[in-house]
């Protein structure tokens, strides 16, 4: 009983050694939407939390040049987000606000399909203690948040009706 639990942390750290400190998780779905529509629902601050169930309310903070900031409140805690990068309809990168490189960060991918669009959500955070690297393989990291994001998208999608959006991202009919 005495030797279990230092052999138990010993082993997690000695596997943790064996893996990489950067943990990524990904999810994708494909929709029935152009690009630009996918786009302009990504982009839409404002909207989002009339469709994501994991976001209570959404408040808009200054942004930093290019860098769009948000703080986002789930479940009573409230997280500051920014987003790092924009490449309209294609490409977007969003990142807690403030922790810098080590900052978790989400990248979302827009492919044209013959059906209309797939969405590729690809999360990356940094693991620097080696005990932590085996847990998140085991428990799976933040597979669930992003397979609800999908969920949640697609169903927004799926009500959604065609629109067009420009190369800023604004919305128009």
């Amino acid at each position: 009983a005495l030797v279990g639990p230092p052999l138990s942390v010993a082993s997690l750290y000695l596997i943790g050694l064996t893996l990489s400190p950067t943990y990524r998780t990904h999810r994708s779905v494909e929709v029935a939407q152009s690009p630009e529509t996918l786009w302009g629902v990504l982009t839409d601050l404002d909207g989002m939390p009339t469709w994501r169930r994991d976001l209570g309310a959404l408040e808009r903070l200054p942004g930093r040049g290019t860098v769009v900031r948000w703080l986002e409140v789930r479940s009573g805690s409230r997280v500051a987000m920014e987003r790092v990068e924009a490449v309209a309809p294609e490409r977007m990168v969003i990142r807690v606000a403030g922790e810098g490189a080590r900052s978790p960060k989400w990248t979302y991918e827009i492919r044209r399909t013959s059906r209309g669009a797939r969405f590729d959500v690809t999360e990356e955070r940094d693991l620097g203690n080696p005990v932590w690297r085996p847990l998140a393989y085991l428990i799976g990291g933040s597979a669930g948040r992003l397979e609800s994001l999908c969920r949640d998208l697609e169903r927004r999608l799926s009500l959604a009706r065609p629109q067009m959006v420009n190369v800023q991202g604004l919305a128009r009919d």
